[in-house]
């Protein structure tokens, strides 16, 4: 029996198979050799066992019955990710470099604090550095360390020779530091298309920047985006070392516990729907809402169930793969939300972004005679992700006529996602910020810095932007806000 067949008979073992490749997911990060050895500046402040061993690794996945399949196929195959944090000899001298950050791909909470992070620790470390060595500090901060903030993410480095605007700013820890209690990202957060020469253009913009080091924050786009460059400046025999950070409201970055931004949306979203449960209670109406996840539902799986108010909630993943699965939930969906109205005078449906043109595309072939069986795949969506607002309003018309005549509806969006982050995002933006420092210095590159059961490790950029994390429908925590649909 083949390793692939071994691993589809475990409970997640496929998690470990690239389906595009038809192998084992790549999990060992690329180290740039860069002919420097530096002593890390905090290798005789902090205590030895703080320092990671360069090989320092854990699986990625630990569940027995995996272990057990690759204890008999060959061990040394079992996909390992690195554990992030500092070693003791960087390849990088923390005192003398030129680095990039930028934000990119959209808002989410938190930007501003990880941006923060990585410039003090960089700054920390390069200060430490020259204080050991006797070199003299030129307004607190070393000589010979420039971080260069790229404004607008993508589109800023795209441009960074057009003089319509500036399109970067010096940035150092006393610039940083006041922007951390504020949402939203000082850098801006724009996108650019991945067209190869933009790509190229991006990659003689670093060049041009002579960066040793770029910092590039965002979701599965900017990460995408990040390989792509990163793969050119290696191709041009450019120095750069390119590190990224999670960042998705949406949560579905591959190999992410949790991606920074999430838990705060979602905090923010489970008091509006409360505040919307009130409207609908009090006027005696049913109530649609709208929430993030262009491709997987998780924010409002996890507002709809943490909140408790939600009476129903529509998912990507639950719409199954064909026409006909899609209109069976669908079917569902309404007859729960009709008898909940007739019940309770009132009714709340949350409903993700990315539901809603499968959705319309399934009744459209309903309408059409299509067969229940035509596969809701991409070339079907065609376009139809990107008239969402008018998708959603169609959406709406059918509720109106199979639900209720006074349904009203509301899309927080932007509301959600502007905010400060909170306590669990700050930690996880510092931290994560901290990590990916030490990363490059290490001379890690091309990878991303996530939070993976429980553990930080270092993804590489080809594994994590694979495919997007989707709910598991078949799972214990989607069945969890399931069940009050057979019982109340």
């Amino acid at each position: 029996m083949s390793l692939k067949e071994q691993l589809r008979k475990t409970r997640r073992g496929m998690t470990l198979w690239n389906e595009h490749t038809d192998s084992l997911i790549q999990y060992q990060v690329e180290r740039r050799e860069t002919g420097q050895r530096v002593l890390h500046p905090s290798a005789n402040v902090i205590d030895e066992k703080a320092f990671l061993t360069d090989d320092a690794n854990i699986a990625v996945l630990s569940d027995i019955e995996i272990l057990e399949v690759f204890q008999e196929y060959n061990r040394r195959e079992l996909p390992r990710f690195l554990l992030a944090g500092a070693r003791r000899e960087l390849r990088l001298n923390p005192a003398e470099l030129k680095v990039g950050v930028l934000t990119a791909g959209g808002n989410a909470p938190g930007l501003n604090v990880i941006v923060d992070s990585i410039v003090k620790h960089q700054f920390a470390l390069g200060t430490e550095y020259c204080k050991q060595h006797g070199i003299t500090l030129r307004a607190g901060f070393p000589p010979d360390l420039k971080f260069t903030g790229i404004i607008g993410g993508y589109r800023g480095l795209l441009n960074l020779d057009q003089t319509d605007r500036e399109w970067t700013m010096p940035l150092n820890p006393l610039v940083t530091d006041p922007w951390t209690h504020l949402g939203c990202s000082n850098l801006h957060a724009l996108r650019a298309e991945r067209r190869k020469d933009n790509i190229d253009r991006m990659a003689e913009n670093v060049q041009k920047l002579d960066l040793d080091i770029l910092y590039a924050i965002g979701g599965d786009g900017t990460l995408r985006a990040a390989g792509q460059l990163a793969d050119k400046l290696k191709e041009n025999g450019h120095k750069c070392l390119v590190v990224t950070g999670p960042k998705t409201m949406d949560n579905d970055i591959n190999f992410t516990d949790y991606s920074f931004g999430f838990r705060t949306t979602v905090d923010n979203a489970i008091q509006m729907l409360r505040d919307f449960h009130r409207e609908a209670e009090t006027l005696e109406r049913v109530a649609v809402v709208q929430l993030f996840g262009a491709g997987s539902g998780f924010v409002a799986l996890h507002t709809a169930y943490a909140s408790d108010d939600a009476d129903y909630v529509l998912i990507p993943e639950a719409l199954g793969e064909t026409v006909g699965d899609a209109l069976a939930e669908l079917d569902r969906c309404v007859e729960r939300i009709k008898k909940r109205r007739e019940k309770r005078m009132h009714a709340l449906l949350v409903v993700a972004e990315g539901a809603v043109p499968i959705l319309k595309v399934a009744l459209d072939a309903k309408r059409d005679g299509l067969p229940l069986g035509t596969r809701v795949d991409e070339q079907f969506m065609q376009g139809a992700r990107e008239k969402l607002d008018n998708a959603f309003l169609a959406l709406m018309d059918y509720f109106k006529a199979n639900i209720a005549p006074d349904i009203f509806y509301v899309q927080p969006r932007h509301l959600i996602r502007a905010t400060p982050p909170n306590g669990f995002d700050i930690d996880l933006c510092k931290y994560t910020g901290r990590l990916m420092v030490d990363t490059a210095l290490a001379g890690y590159t091309q990878c991303t810095v996530n939070l993976w059961q429980g553990n930080y490790v270092l993804v590489p950029i080809i594994t994590a932007v694979a495919g997007l994390k989707k709910v598991n429908t078949y799972d214990y925590y989607y069945n969890s806000m399931t069940e009050k649909y057979r019982l109340d």
